[in-house]
């Protein structure tokens, strides 16, 4: 609940309390209820261990993305870790206000990618892209770019694809 506050914040500390919370000593994610330091094994058990799941499924979700009746805002507080080339975030048929959502991220050494996979039942008033570094965004016409500022772009539509050119 304290990480998703701080990510609506705006506040970088929500990913630290996500990364300390799933971390493992293997530099992988887990949600396990009961993890033993020495082995790195996990256990899910009964109880308190659901709500704490739910919760941190919800806050994975709201990194990912934030559905406001009025919007959505794709990556809220994206880190620069998840756009190095080669990277690729995919998401799909995550439940939202919209329909489920499913689209992909794909960055490579020259742009950013995002492609909108499956239309949802309702398309979003508009569509707030964020990035964590400036680009310049690539015009097409299944879009029309509503706002640019700084590093957040707000669209109107939903395209198959919008790309940022780096910088």
């Amino acid at each position: 609940v304290t990480a998703i506050n701080l990510l609506m914040l705006n506040d970088p500390t929500s990913h630290e309390i996500v990364r300390s919370l799933m971390g493992t000593k293997f530099g992988t994610s887990a949600l396990p209820a009961i993890m033993y330091p020495s082995t790195g094994r996990a256990s899910w058990g009964d109880g308190a261990s659901m709500t704490a799941g739910a919760m941190m499924f919800a806050t994975l979700r709201n990194i990912l993305f934030v559905d406001y009746p009025e919007r959505l805002d794709l990556f809220p507080r994206p880190l620069p870790e998840w756009f190095e080339p080669g990277s690729e975030i995919r998401i799909d048929d995550m439940p939202s206000r919209f329909g489920l959502i499913s689209l992909r991220m794909i960055s490579t050494v020259n742009e950013i990618q995002f492609h909108f996979d499956k239309l949802p039942k309702f398309v979003p008033p508009d569509i707030m892209i964020n990035l964590p570094f400036r680009t310049k965004i690539k015009l097409e016409d299944d879009f029309i770019l509503k706002r640019e500022e700084d590093m957040s772009y707000i669209i109107n539509g939903w395209p198959s694809i919008v790309r940022f050119i780096r910088k």
